[in-house]
Protein backbone atom coordinates (compact mmCIF):
# COMPACT_ATOMS: atom_id res chain seq x y z
CA UNK A 1 0.00 0.00 0.00
CA UNK A 2 3.04 2.53 -0.42
CA UNK A 3 3.53 2.53 3.30
CA UNK A 4 6.91 3.43 5.17
CA UNK A 5 8.20 0.26 6.44
CA UNK A 6 7.31 -0.72 9.84
CA UNK A 7 4.02 2.04 9.80
CA UNK A 8 0.67 0.26 9.68
CA UNK A 9 -2.03 1.35 6.89
CA UNK A 10 -4.43 3.31 8.60
CA UNK A 11 -7.09 0.95 6.81
CA UNK A 12 -6.34 -2.15 5.46
CA UNK A 13 -8.85 -4.99 3.81
CA UNK A 14 -9.36 -8.62 1.98
CA UNK A 15 -12.38 -7.18 0.02
CA UNK A 16 -12.18 -5.82 -3.90
CA UNK A 17 -12.33 -2.16 -3.62
CA UNK A 18 -15.76 -0.91 -3.20
CA UNK A 19 -16.94 1.67 -4.88
CA UNK A 20 -17.94 4.21 -1.93
CA UNK A 21 -15.47 6.01 0.50
CA UNK A 22 -14.38 4.06 3.34
CA UNK A 23 -15.82 6.73 5.50
CA UNK A 24 -19.11 5.47 3.92
CA UNK A 25 -18.73 1.59 4.17
CA UNK A 26 -17.83 2.02 7.91
CA UNK A 27 -20.38 4.74 9.02
CA UNK A 28 -23.12 4.67 6.28
CA UNK A 29 -23.47 1.37 4.21
CA UNK A 30 -22.43 -1.54 7.21
CA UNK A 31 -24.60 -2.07 9.89
CA UNK A 32 -23.17 -1.79 13.41
CA UNK A 33 -23.52 -4.09 15.93
CA UNK A 34 -21.72 -3.97 19.26
CA UNK A 35 -19.49 -7.13 20.53
CA UNK A 36 -22.60 -8.49 22.41
CA UNK A 37 -25.21 -8.06 19.41
CA UNK A 38 -22.26 -9.91 17.26
CA UNK A 39 -22.47 -12.78 19.64
CA UNK A 40 -26.02 -13.22 19.62
CA UNK A 41 -26.37 -13.44 15.86
CA UNK A 42 -27.40 -16.86 14.57
CA UNK A 43 -27.16 -16.18 10.76
CA UNK A 44 -24.66 -15.46 8.89
CA UNK A 45 -24.11 -11.57 9.20
CA UNK A 46 -21.35 -8.65 7.89
CA UNK A 47 -20.80 -5.99 10.27
CA UNK A 48 -18.68 -3.43 12.06
CA UNK A 49 -18.23 -2.70 15.27
CA UNK A 50 -15.43 -1.01 17.14
CA UNK A 51 -12.83 -2.08 19.96
CA UNK A 52 -9.75 -2.59 21.85
CA UNK A 53 -7.68 -5.78 21.26
CA UNK A 54 -6.76 -6.85 24.22
CA UNK A 55 -4.53 -10.09 24.22
CA UNK A 56 -4.15 -12.99 21.67
CA UNK A 57 -6.33 -15.95 22.43
CA UNK A 58 -4.46 -18.38 24.63
CA UNK A 59 -3.64 -21.91 23.34
CA UNK A 60 -4.31 -20.19 19.54
CA UNK A 61 -1.05 -20.09 17.03
CA UNK A 62 -0.80 -17.19 15.23
CA UNK A 63 -0.01 -18.83 12.05
CA UNK A 64 -1.05 -22.00 10.13
CA UNK A 65 0.53 -23.97 7.27
CA UNK A 66 -0.88 -22.25 4.39
CA UNK A 67 -1.13 -23.38 0.65
CA UNK A 68 1.08 -22.59 -2.12
CA UNK A 69 -1.56 -21.16 -4.36
CA UNK A 70 -4.55 -20.45 -2.24
CA UNK A 71 -5.71 -19.19 1.46
CA UNK A 72 -6.66 -22.70 2.47
CA UNK A 73 -4.74 -24.82 5.18
CA UNK A 74 -2.86 -28.14 3.75
CA UNK A 75 -3.03 -31.52 5.34
CA UNK A 76 0.30 -32.68 5.33
CA UNK A 77 0.36 -36.33 3.52
CA UNK A 78 3.74 -38.30 3.67
CA UNK A 79 6.70 -36.39 2.63
CA UNK A 80 4.22 -33.26 0.68
CA UNK A 81 1.17 -31.16 1.70
CA UNK A 82 -1.64 -31.37 -0.51
CA UNK A 83 -4.78 -28.75 -0.18
CA UNK A 84 -7.99 -29.71 0.28
CA UNK A 85 -9.60 -26.65 -1.11
CA UNK A 86 -7.36 -26.21 -4.63
CA UNK A 87 -6.47 -29.90 -4.51
CA UNK A 88 -2.65 -28.37 -4.71
CA UNK A 89 0.48 -30.41 -3.88
CA UNK A 90 3.51 -29.19 -2.72
CA UNK A 91 6.57 -30.21 -0.67
CA UNK A 92 6.17 -26.82 0.82
CA UNK A 93 4.05 -25.01 2.78
CA UNK A 94 3.40 -21.21 3.11
CA UNK A 95 3.04 -19.75 6.66
CA UNK A 96 0.04 -17.54 7.19
CA UNK A 97 -1.94 -15.09 9.75
CA UNK A 98 -4.42 -16.74 11.61
CA UNK A 99 -4.41 -13.85 14.44
CA UNK A 100 -6.49 -14.85 16.98
CA UNK A 101 -7.43 -11.33 18.89
CA UNK A 102 -9.47 -10.42 21.90
CA UNK A 103 -11.32 -7.92 21.33
CA UNK A 104 -13.40 -5.96 23.69
CA UNK A 105 -15.57 -2.84 23.85
CA UNK A 106 -17.33 -1.07 27.04
CA UNK A 107 -19.68 -4.33 27.82
CA UNK A 108 -18.22 -7.49 26.14
CA UNK A 109 -16.03 -9.46 24.68
CA UNK A 110 -15.19 -12.04 21.92
CA UNK A 111 -12.20 -13.68 19.90
CA UNK A 112 -11.77 -12.42 16.50
CA UNK A 113 -9.60 -14.45 13.80
CA UNK A 114 -7.30 -12.32 11.40
CA UNK A 115 -5.69 -13.54 8.16
CA UNK A 116 -2.64 -12.77 6.18
CA UNK A 117 -4.02 -10.30 3.79
CA UNK A 118 -5.53 -7.78 6.95
CA UNK A 119 -2.70 -8.95 9.37
CA UNK A 120 0.57 -8.41 6.27
CA UNK A 121 -1.08 -5.31 5.31
CA UNK A 122 -1.38 -3.72 9.02
CA UNK A 123 2.28 -5.18 10.30
CA UNK A 124 3.87 -4.54 6.77
CA UNK A 125 5.63 -8.08 7.07
CA UNK A 126 4.30 -11.75 5.93
CA UNK A 127 3.30 -14.07 8.13
CA UNK A 128 6.05 -16.16 5.56
CA UNK A 129 8.83 -13.75 6.78
CA UNK A 130 8.02 -13.13 10.03
CA UNK A 131 8.23 -16.92 11.07
CA UNK A 132 11.60 -16.52 9.26
CA UNK A 133 12.65 -13.67 11.19
CA UNK A 134 11.42 -15.22 14.64
CA UNK A 135 13.17 -18.35 13.94
CA UNK A 136 16.30 -16.84 13.01
CA UNK A 137 16.78 -14.93 16.06
CA UNK A 138 16.30 -17.96 18.04
CA UNK A 139 12.18 -17.84 19.12
CA UNK A 140 10.22 -19.63 20.92
CA UNK A 141 7.52 -21.89 19.71
CA UNK A 142 5.34 -21.49 22.37
CA UNK A 143 6.24 -17.57 22.45
CA UNK A 144 4.49 -14.61 19.46
CA UNK A 145 6.83 -12.53 18.25
CA UNK A 146 7.18 -9.04 19.48
CA UNK A 147 5.72 -7.42 16.38
CA UNK A 148 2.61 -8.49 16.92
CA UNK A 149 2.67 -6.39 19.89
CA UNK A 150 1.34 -3.94 17.48
CA UNK A 151 -1.87 -4.83 18.14
CA UNK A 152 -2.07 -4.36 22.25
CA UNK A 153 -4.42 -2.03 23.43
CA UNK A 154 -5.06 -0.48 19.77
CA UNK A 155 -8.53 0.76 19.17
CA UNK A 156 -10.26 -0.51 15.84
CA UNK A 157 -12.81 -0.16 13.53
CA UNK A 158 -13.12 -3.92 12.47
CA UNK A 159 -15.45 -4.68 9.39
CA UNK A 160 -16.28 -8.79 9.95
CA UNK A 161 -18.04 -11.53 8.50
CA UNK A 162 -19.83 -13.85 11.24
CA UNK A 163 -20.86 -17.27 10.68
CA UNK A 164 -22.46 -19.73 12.77
CA UNK A 165 -19.87 -22.47 13.87
CA UNK A 166 -20.68 -24.89 16.51
CA UNK A 167 -24.12 -24.18 18.89
CA UNK A 168 -21.70 -26.25 21.47
CA UNK A 169 -18.96 -24.32 22.03
CA UNK A 170 -18.22 -21.08 24.06
CA UNK A 171 -18.44 -18.70 21.10
CA UNK A 172 -20.49 -20.55 18.97
CA UNK A 173 -19.79 -18.29 15.82
CA UNK A 174 -16.66 -17.56 13.87
CA UNK A 175 -15.77 -13.49 13.65
CA UNK A 176 -12.82 -13.11 10.49
CA UNK A 177 -12.01 -9.30 10.29
CA UNK A 178 -12.32 -8.44 6.70
CA UNK A 179 -11.23 -4.43 7.01
CA UNK A 180 -9.52 -3.10 9.69
CA UNK A 181 -9.39 0.76 10.22
CA UNK A 182 -6.84 2.76 13.08
CA UNK A 183 -7.84 6.35 11.19
CA UNK A 184 -8.50 8.24 14.32
CA UNK A 185 -11.03 10.79 12.45
CA UNK A 186 -13.18 7.99 11.21
CA UNK A 187 -13.46 6.18 14.88
CA UNK A 188 -14.50 9.41 16.47
CA UNK A 189 -16.79 10.12 13.75
CA UNK A 190 -18.26 6.88 14.50
CA UNK A 191 -18.11 6.97 18.31
CA UNK A 192 -20.18 10.14 18.18
CA UNK A 193 -22.61 8.95 15.59
CA UNK A 194 -23.32 6.41 17.82
CA UNK A 195 -22.68 8.25 21.07
CA UNK A 196 -20.32 5.79 22.50
CA UNK A 197 -18.55 5.41 25.20
CA UNK A 198 -15.10 7.41 25.30
CA UNK A 199 -13.11 4.60 27.49
CA UNK A 200 -13.20 2.38 24.36
CA UNK A 201 -10.68 5.10 22.90
CA UNK A 202 -7.22 5.35 23.51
Amino acid sequence: MGNEAGRPSRVVQIEKKAPYSMDDDFLNNTTYKTISEIKDLIEKRICVTVGIVKDFTSGKSWWYKGCNNCPNAVKEERNTYKCPNCQWKAATFTPKYALNLKVADEDSCASFIMYETVGSDYLNISASDLRTKYIMRGGNKNEFPVELDKFKDMTFFFKVSVKLENLNSFQPISIIVMKLCHDDSIINSFIKKYNLEQEICN
